[in-house]
């Protein structure tokens, strides 16, 4: 009888317990944007996240690179990474390898929209105005939540 009220009360808070384990989703949205490394003269692609996410810490914890002569944090390079490592450069060789960042990470790619921003600057004394987009690509993570 003890060993029955023991199993019944057991088997009750782990159902509970799990039953309180629910899944979310939540989203984020990143551009990639090129710029240029002067210290090894070639481009290279960075991950620019909207901040606020508490689910995105695996993206904001990228390592800024700087490409002048300031010293660098210890990190890897994706490209470049070891069995162990587990600190990143903000530093993408292309837009597929950063892609691919946020996939192993768990992000899935939702969808990609264009975000359209006007750029002044002067051209032969005048002011001219020039119109780009950028692609923003939005995230989706399906989460634990208690």
């Amino acid at each position: 009888m003890k060993t029955m009220f023991l199993l019944l009360t057991v088997l009750f808070i782990g159902s509970s317990v799990s039953a309180q384990v629910s899944s979310k989703t939540t989203y984020l949205a990143v551009s990639i944007r090129t710029e240029w490394d002067r210290k090894n003269k070639k481009e290279f692609y960075r991950i620019f996240a909207d901040s606020g996410n508490p689910y995105g810490a695996d993206i904001y914890q990228l390592v800024w690179y700087h490409t002048d002569k300031t010293a660098n944090e210890p990190a890897s390079f994706l490209s470049n990474k070891s069995d162990t490592a587990t600190v990143f450069y903000n530093y993408f060789f292309n837009i597929t390898e950063a892609l691919t960042f946020m996939a192993d990470r768990g992000w899935e790619l939702l969808t990609v929209n264009n975000a359209m921003h006007a750029d002044y600057s002067t051209r032969n004394s005048a002011l001219d105005r020039e119109l780009n987009s950028i692609p923003i690509y939005i995230f989706k993570k399906t989460v634990e939540s208690r």
